[in-house]
Parts: structure tokens; sequence; C-alpha cells
């Protein structure tokens, strides 16, 4: 079989928009991911609706304002929260329900905690409706609110709520994106080098102010928002622990956590965006581990193929051990996807590229994926006419979700039957599937690292990788030197004579001659790519946006410059006799 992922992906429209999964994301902090009883004192966002029926048996909703409850009812019934009960009280002091009723309760506004940091009876009353080992959530944002907490936790704590977690925030309001141990100030620095280092200069000020407050230990002064987890139970924990859920799974594969300290980052607005644990040793500020996992279980199969993809690369043993994570273990939790992973470390390689056609790291980039198709290279399985008919299912579910012209359906067509009348063996080749410049990292001695195989294919299609590195790498170099229009760029620096024209042609002979690839075939796997590329992203996109998507435009601007200089030189490279460059010697880049 062939593109095994790709091939058994639906390919629906709008299936990875800003999604309802996207909050509520301090639930990955807690013990567990499913809730049997949870109460939620004062109204949660609406946006939470989704999350919380999903995390929760049942939530009770309580609230002194019957305008907001009644509102806040009518949403959720509109979004089928149907585990959702509501109870109107005229005062938080006397609460309807039994002793040891939830194993969680958050209190969701933050008038609504003042209340309790001034009443001492309504903070008993919390700890007693709390199961052994609930937990209860709360936020304090402010330095009053946090001052006036430390004493609240006191009291809490003296009541049985003893296990205690603390963690500040990004972004100061809204919706949790980063959350970070109290006076862990090497994490938080590793944190705002690593993971909040923004592309604008705005953010990478902030993110070089957090860097130098976390060095000074002045860091926990000064941030404006935490959250605070109390669990109950009489044996207080060391703090800073990962969730206990994380430990259990790593343990089921014989690998303890207990020790680890972490960081969360659940950055991003699309479901199919991964919430990450960062896992740091007791006496390190460098993560040993990483770990993933899903928000919704559709993109459960995500994770479960970049697992299999890290474990096939190890035991193929292509390319060198460092150049990608190695996979710790897979599970699952609640229902969603758990991939761990050593970490691997370095700078972002938009961070530290010449931006040019000459870059020694981009360069290196290449011949790592050179490399891979060479050593991975399996021509014993299929034929030109197989590629032909699994390309056509690809085809036809295109034509299903774009519209073409008669012309450009016949273009493509065209480029199926130079496949589908291939003679002799087709090399299939281990492909990354998304290396685009953001997926690779520079480590401290200038080799490249290759992360996010979510879309690994072990029996992938050649060049496909390539094409989409250098478009990325050749749209970037552009965009710093102020073009910020994509299809232009491709333009530029592929339909006409350019350097990435002449250097992409000689990557072209090179890697044919490598995995022995017909070179009449380049072009129809240089069409199929965007064609691929646009499927992918067209769940992304809605029905009336679909013309927008940009690497539907991108296939059509190839299709009406088919004959253009530069595609002309790249496709009759890969036919010239070229002589055999061998990339035995390179297998690890060393740049100067």
């Amino acid at each position: 079989m062939m593109i095994e992922s790709t091939l058994s992906t639906k390919f629906i429209p709008g299936t990875n928009l800003q999604g309802d999964m996207v909050s509520a994301d301090w639930r990955f902090l807690l013990p567990g991911l499913s809730v049997e009883r949870m109460l939620c004192i004062d109204v949660p966002s609406a946006a939470n609706v989704a999350v919380l029926s999903a995390t929760a048996g049942e939530v009770v909703v309580v609230c002194t304002d019957s305008a907001r409850l009644s509102e806040f009812k009518s949403k959720c019934e509109e979004k089928g929260g149907c585990s959702f009960k509501f109870e109107h009280v005229a005062t938080y002091a006397d609460l309807p329900f039994a002793a040891e009723s939830f194993t969680f309760i958050r209190i969701a506004k933050t008038k609504t905690i003042k209340l309790f940091l001034q009443k001492k009876a309504l903070q008993k009353q919390l700890a007693s409706l709390l199961r052994p080992n609930g937990v209860l959530n709360f936020e304090l944002r402010g330095r009053p609110m946090q001052a006036a907490g430390r004493s609240l936790i006191k009291r809490l704590t003296a009541a049985g709520l003893k296990k205690q977690q603390q963690f500040w925030l990004t972004p100061f309001s809204g919706e949790m994106r980063t959350a970070v141990p109290l006076e862990a100030e090497d994490i938080a620095e590793f944190f705002f080098e690593n993971v909040l280092y923004g592309q604008s200069w705005r953010k990478r000020t902030m993110s070089r102010a957090g860097s130098f407050l976390s060095r000074c230990g002045l860091l926990n002064r000064v941030m404006p928002r935490r959250t605070v987890f109390l669990q109950k139970s009489n044996i207080a924990s060391q703090k800073n622990r990962l969730p206990k859920f994380l430990c259990n799974l790593a343990g089921k594969a014989n690998i303890d956590l207990a020790d680890y300290r972490f960081g969360l980052s659940t950055r991003g607005k699309y479901n199919a965006n991964k919430p990450i644990y960062y896992l740091f040793p007791q006496n390190s500020n460098r993560p040993d581990a990483v770990i993933k996992m899903t928000r919704a279980p559709e993109f459960n199969y995500r994770l479960e193929n970049e697992y299999r993809a890290l474990a096939a690369i190890r035991e193929g043993n292509f390319v060198y051990r460092e150049s990608y994570p190695e996979p710790l273990f897979f599970d699952t939790h609640n229902g969603l996807a758990v991939l761990s992973q050593k970490a691997v470390h370095g700078a972002p390689f938009r961070a530290r590229t010449q931006a040019s056609k000459d870059c020694p790291l981009a360069h290196a980039a290449v011949d790592w994926l050179v490399q891979l198709g060479s050593k991975s290279v399996n021509s014993n399985l299929v034929d030109g006419p197989a590629v032909a008919e699994n390309l056509g299912k690809l085809f036809k579910r295109f034509t299903e979700i774009y519209s073409l012209s008669t012309e450009e359906r016949g273009f493509l067509q065209t480029q199926l039957d130079v496949l589908q009348n291939s003679d002799g063996a087709f090399p299939l080749v281990f492909q990354h599937g998304d290396p685009g410049t953001w997926n690779i990292l520079v480590s401290e001695d200038n080799s490249v690292i290759f992360i996010d195989w979510e879309a690994g294919e072990p029996r992938g299609i050649p060049l496909w990788d390539m094409f989409y590195f250098m478009r990325t790498f050749a749209s970037w170099v552009l965009r710093q030197q102020g073009s910020s229009d994509p299809l232009q760029n491709f333009a530029t620096n592929f339909l006409q004579p350019s350097p990435f024209v002449d250097w992409l042609a000689q990557i072209i002979q090179t890697y044919c001659c490598n995995i022995n690839l017909d070179g009449k075939l380049v072009a129809p796997l240089f069409y199929t790519c965007w064609m691929h590329r646009s499927l992918k992203e067209s769940a992304r996109l809605t029905n009336d946006t679909l013309t927008d998507g940009h690497y539907f435009n991108l296939l059509k601007l190839c299709i009406s410059n088919a004959e253009s200089v530069g595609l002309q030189t790249i496709f009759s490279a890969a036919q010239v006799a070229s002589q055999h460059v061998s990339i035995e010697k390179r297998m690890k880049p060393q740049i100067c």
C-alpha cells in the first residue's frame, strides 16, 4: 500500500475551522480529564459548553443572577449540552447540595471569587462539597486579589484541600494558552525563549522581557494572572507534578514520570491544534520529553500516525537519530490520543536562516530530504499504473470539492495518464508530509531537526516533500525582502528564470538519480503535489471560501503557466543525463 494515511483521509471542507474545543484548557491541568460530577459556581463562558459536556458526566451550574443563568441555559440547549443542570440561588452562602456531591468545582468569574475571599463560611462549604480527591479550581487576577488569595489558599488547605498546584497564565485575559508553575523560573525562561517567542516585533520584545524577569527571579511579582488547583486530601504533595493521568499512561509503558516538572502550552485556534506538555527533570532547565494530546477524538489518527511514522523512521535508520524526535509511548485518555516523544532542542529555522538561496541551513535541509528519500526508497511495491490509480482517488475527491474548468480538469487527467502509461517499478520513499520551514529546528551544532510528523508516510510519494519545502523557503526569502503576496512570490521564484529554478533543477537531477525515478514523471508529481495540498487545505476553508484557497490558486497558476521558462527548466532537468551525486558522506551536514 502507498500513502495510506493520505488515502484514508476524507478531506471535508470546514472540519478544521476555529473549533468549539479550543477553550477551557485549564482541564489539561486536572488529575484526569474525565470528571464524574462538576459544580460550576457562576455562569461560565458559552464557548466552554462543548468542552464541559465532553469532560464531565454532569455539570451543575449555579448562579445568583437568574437572567444570566437563563441565557446560558438557552445557549446550552442550542449547542446540545444535555449533561447540564441549572440552579438559581439567592446567595452562594446556602448552596442546595449535600456534602461530598462533586468531584470538581470551578469558580467561573473573578467577581464571584471575591465573595469567597471575604467569607469563611463559603470557604468551608466549598471543602465540604468536594468528594475525597476532588479538585477545586479558580483564577486570581491582579496584585490585590493574589495577595488576598494567599490567605484563601491557607484556609482551604486547613479545611482539607492540601494538594496544591499554582500556575501563572498567558495571555492576561481570555482563554489560557500557557501555564507555567509558580516559582519555576527556569521553566518560565525556557517558555519565553522557545514557546512564547512570537513572530511580531511586539511579541518578541515581550518574550525577551519575560525571559529577563525569569532569570532575575522577578516574574511571579509581575505576572497578573494565575490559576489555583486544590485537591481534597489529608496528605500534602509536592508542587509542580504532572497530572496523574499522564503518569499512569507512562507507567503502562514502563516509564516513570513521577519526579518530572512541567509547563503546558495550549496555543492555537483550531480543534486540530494540540496541547503540549514540556517535561523537565528536577535539576535541568531543558525538557527531556514532550507529551502531545488531541483536543477532539476526530484528530486522534494524527498522533497515532505520528507515533507509527517516528517508530518506522527509527527502525529504518534512514537519517541520523538526532534529526527527529524519538517516540516514547502512545495511548489514549478519555477518548483523546496521547503521544510522548523525547524532546529535541534547537532554534526555529526561520530565526537562523540567512534567507537566501545560498543559506547553508537551507542546503542542509535539502540534503536531509534527499537522504531520507535515497535511504528509504522501495521500488518493489508499486508501478506507475498503481500510483495513477491511487492518485486518481485523490483527483476524484479534488474535483468533488473544487470547481475546475474543462481545460484544467483535462490537464490534470493528462498528468495521471503519464503515470498510467509509465513502464517499470515506481519508487516509493519515506515522506515527512509537512516539511515547511516552521517544522524545522536548527541545533546548537547547526544540524537540522524535522519535527511534527503527523502527516508522515512510510510509503510516500517522491519529491512531494522537496517541492513543499522549496516553496515555503523560497517564499520566506522574498517575505524577508518585503514581498507578502505568496502567489506572486511563487511566480517570481519558480515560473521565471531565478536562482531557485536552477537550484531545484539541480536537486531534482540528484534526487531522481539516487532513487532511479524516471524524469518524465517529475511533472505529474509536481502538479499532484499541489492538488494534494489543496485537499489538505480544504479542511481550513468553507464551501464559500474554497476559491480563495492558496494551494488551489497555486495549482491553477501552475497549470496556466505550464509552458513557462521556469517550469520547463525544472522538468527538463530531470530528463537530462546527470552525473550520479552521492550524498552518503553528508549524512549529518556540518555548517560553518
